[in-house]
């Protein structure tokens, strides 16, 4: 995993990232090796799948803060700020944060919602449909703004 971190970039934020993943991988297989040592079943429940899931994603969002930042420092200050609860504004514009609340809503739209616009779209004429799709795509190229940069592009 270090060699995985220096392969991103020759800076210590990247081998550091590196050892966390491996540290993460290694503490994942020591729970799962204790768990079968003492023969505790894994836990099947809604709750525990879910703990499980919400830890790694922390985890690894947090992995990515040492990943993305330019320096050590830079990290630390990060990390200390989600740690006071400090935040600056967001950057995000207004037709971004709007796209992603419909998202987040649409998250908890009950099943039958879905069905119910699957049927509706399948009684749109196809050229009602194409419409539909070109105004959707022409709206989010306008609203992107400015390209970001590709991280990889200086190997």
């Amino acid at each position: 995993f270090l060699i995985g971190g220096l392969w991103h970039g020759a800076a210590w934020t990247f081998v550091i990232w590196g050892a966390l993943h491996g540290l993460g991988l290694s503490a994942n297989h020591a729970w799962d090796s204790l768990r079968r040592r003492w023969r505790l079943k894994p836990r099947q429940t809604w709750w525990s799948k879910g703990l499980a899931m919400l830890a790694t994603f922390h985890f690894v969002c947090l992995t990515w803060i040492v990943f993305r930042a330019e320096s050590w420092s830079h990290t630390t200050e990060i990390l200390r700020r989600l740690g006071a609860m400090q935040f600056s504004a967001a950057n995000l514009a207004l037709p971004v944060l709007s796209i992603l609340l419909a998202g987040y809503l649409t998250h908890w739209m009950p099943n039958i919602a879905f069905a119910r616009i699957r049927s509706a779209w399948s009684w749109l004429p196809s050229p009602a449909q194409a419409a539909l799709i070109i105004s959707v795509a022409l709206g989010l190229y306008y609203l992107a703004g400015a390209e970001a940069q590709f991280i990889y592009g200086n190997f």
